[in-house]
């Protein structure tokens, strides 16, 4: 049996609770202080809901509040029913306080039901790409080919575009996209690497899978999740091309360094 941890504080609304079970504080230079909080999402007798906002009340040694941080239970994939109870994930942050703060409490500040903000499939590792990103029309790939696939280059303001017709590999990229993987979520973001692949379909529908750098980039519900893939090197490096990408990213940070 699962042994529950301990409430430094909590607060509901409507049935739905929150619990703050941990927090920590690291100072920082400048002022800057890292918090680490630890909460919990309770559904005791709500509605059932797919995301819950909270603030983590920053107090002084007399109780006084010296700032917040606002977070969110986001179920996204799961609606979180009465009865159960569940860990928030993904909370902290920095602050700049003039005091460090020595302890904490929780408001929670309202929720979604899954007929306001409906629950959404999230990847899986392991899971094939095509199959993983809720799109009937990608998701039967095989069946309905592309007529075209363009794997799109960005690195650094260096754009190029490699494109696949039937003339010119167009069942090599198709075979290669096909195999690609998800691994699993990441939180390493990179920057000027927005990379994307563009699937044209025989009736004229254009569909586009985001990636920043070679990482499956999706916008769910306001939200940026990324996750890595296996496999999609080997559809990138399929166009010997690439190489003088490479080239010119290297000549223009060169440039840029003078």
């Amino acid at each position: 049996m699962t042994e529950e941890k301990k409430e430094l504080s909590s607060s509901s609304m409507d049935g739905i609770r929150v619990i703050l079970t941990g927090i920590s504080f690291e100072e920082r230079p400048r002022n800057w202080t890292a918090v680490h909080p630890e909460a919990e999402v309770e559904n005791l007798s709500g509605p059932g809901v797919t995301e819950v906002t909270f603030r983590i009340n920053l107090l002084d040694e007399t109780g006084a509040v010296l700032d917040c941080i606002t977070e969110e239970y986001a179920g996204i994939d799961r609606v979180l029913r009465p009865g159960e109870r569940v860990s928030a994930e993904r909370l902290g942050g920095q602050k700049q306080l003039e005091k460090k703060p020595v302890s904490a409490s929780v408001t929670l500040l309202g929720y979604k039901t899954e007929e306001e903000l409906p629950p959404v499939r999230l990847p899986h590792p392991g899971e094939f790409l095509f199959q993983a990103l809720n799109d009937e029309m990608i998701a039967k790939i095989q069946e309905n080919p592309p007529v075209s696939i363009t794997c799109h280059t960005d690195r650094g303001g260096v754009g190029h575009d490699a494109v696949y017709t039937k003339e010119n590999g167009l069942k090599e990229a198709l075979r290669a996209f096909c195999a690609v993987k998800i691994r699993g979520r990441t939180d390493v973001w990179v920057t000027d690497n927005y990379n994307y692949i563009s699937l044209v379909f025989p009736d004229g529908t254009r569909k586009q899978i985001q990636l920043n750098m070679y990482n499956l980039e999706l916008q769910i519900h306001n939200r940026e999740f990324l996750y890595q893939l296996d496999g999609i090197q080997n559809l990138f490096m399929m166009d010997s091309s690439i190489d003088l990408v490479n080239e010119q990213l290297s000549r223009f940070r060169q440039f840029r360094s003078f």
